[in-house]
C-alpha cells in the first residue's frame, strides 16, 4: 500500500494555515527549504499541486482544500488519541460531522434537528461543525468535500458524476405572524385585511418567497413590502419590532411566538414548505448522517 507520510501532511497543513512556507517553518522550528521540500514530496505522492500563490500568501488549491480538511480530521484524531491514552479524555470517540444549513432554513429548525440527532454507536459522540450559506455555496462545499451534509428547503439536480443526492425530509405548512398591534389593526377580516399591510419577505430567489407570492395572487392581496432579507433570523427580529407581518414554517410556530413575542395570525391553506438533506453517496448508511435525517423526519412528521 502506498502510505502517506504524515510528517509531510503536517507540514502542508501548517503552511496552509499560516499562508506561507516561512510562517510554517517558524512554527515548526525548521528551515523554509526543509518545509518546502517536504510539501513538494507530498504533492508528488498525491500527484496534485496543493498550494498556489494569491498575492503575497500561499492558499490551497481545490485539491489542497480537500487535503487540508482530511488533515484536520487526522490530526484532530491524533490529539484525541493522545488525550485518551494520557487519561485526559473520556474514552469516547468523537465523530466529526460538517453540516451546512441553508440561509432560508429557520435557525430553530436547524437547532432542533441537530440537537435531536443522538448518535449511539459504541458510545461515540457527535462533534458538529455547522456552517450557513446559500444553496449554491452548500452545493459547492459538498462537492469539494468541505461539508458532509446540508439541510435546505430546495432539492438539487444530480451533480455531474452523481456526487450529490437530495433526500426529502418532510413538509410544514406556512404560518403568518405579527405583533399584537399589527393583529389588532389588520386582523379583522383575514386574509383580505392583509391587503396593503406591511410585510417582511425573504429574498426573491427563496422557496418561501415564491410560495407567499403565489398565495398573495391567489387571494387577490397586494401587501406593502417593508423589507427583504436573506437571513431568516434577521427577518424575525424585524418582525418582533413590529415592522411587518412575516411568514415561517408552522412547525416552528411555538418557538416563533414565544421567542419573538408575536401571534400566529393564520396558517396558509395548500401552501407548505418542503425540506431536504443534501448528501454525498458515500455517506449513505453512516450512523451520524442517518441520525440527523431521522431527527429531521421525526420533527417534520414524515416517515419513509
Amino acid at each position: 500500500m502506498n502510505w502517506l507520510n504524515h510528517q509531510h501532511l503536517l507540514y502542508f497543513w501548517i503552511a496552509a494555515q499560516e499562508g506561507s512556507v516561512t510562517g510554517a517553518a517558524a512554527r515548526l522550528s525548521l528551515s523554509p527549504s526543509t518545509v518546502s521540500a517536504q510539501i513538494k514530496l507530498l504533492e508528488e505522492r498525491l500527484d496534485h499541486a496543493l498550494l498556489q500563490r494569491s498575492g503575497r500568501r500561499l492558499v490551497p488549491t481545490a485539491e489542497g482544500r480537500i487535503v487540508a480538511e482530511y488533515a484536520r480530521d487526522i490530526f484532530g484524531l491524533e490529539q484525541e488519541l493522545r488525550q485518551v491514552l494520557s487519561g485526559q479524555g473520556d474514552g469516547r470517540h468523537r465523530v466529526r460531522l460538517r453540516v451546512g444549513l441553508g440561509n432560508s432554513l429557520p435557525k430553530f429548525l436547524g437547532h432542533a434537528v441537530l440537537s435531536g440527532a443522538q448518535v449511539e454507536a459504541d458510545g461515540d459522540q457527535l462533534h458538529l461543525v455547522v456552517h450557513q450559506g446559500s444553496l449554491d455555496w452548500l452545493v459547492a462545499e459538498l462537492t469539494l468535500h468541505h461539508l458532509d451534509l446540508a439541510l435546505t428547503d430546495q432539492p438539487v439536480a444530480t451533480v455531474e458524476g452523481g456526487t450529490l443526492r437530495s433526500e426529502f425530509l418532510g413538509e410544514s405548512p406556512i404560518a403568518i405572524f405579527g405583533t399584537a398591534a399589527l393583529v389588532e389593526r389588520y386582523g379583522h377580516d383575514l386574509p383580505h385585511s392583509l391587503a396593503g399591510a406591511p410585510f417582511l419577505l425573504p429574498e426573491p430567489r427563496s422557496i418561501m418567497r415564491r410560495l407567499l407570492e403565489e398565495w398573495f395572487v391567489e387571494q387577490g392581496i397586494q401587501p406593502r413590502v417593508e423589507a427583504e432579507f436573506i437571513d431568516s433570523g434577521m427577518l424575525k427580529l424585524f418582525g418582533e419590532d413590529g415592522r411587518g407581518f412575516f411568514a415561517a414554517p408552522a412547525v416552528v410556530s411555538e418557538h416563533v411566538r414565544h421567542t419573538h413575542r408575536v401571534e400566529e395570525v393564520m396558517v396558509l391553506e395548500g401552501r407548505g414548505e418542503r425540506f431536504y438533506a443534501l448528501t454525498r453517496p458515500e455517506h449513505a448508511g453512516v450512523l451520524a448522517v442517518e441520525a440527523i435525517l431521522a431527527a429531521a423526519r421525526t420533527l417534520l412528521g414524515w416517515r419513509q
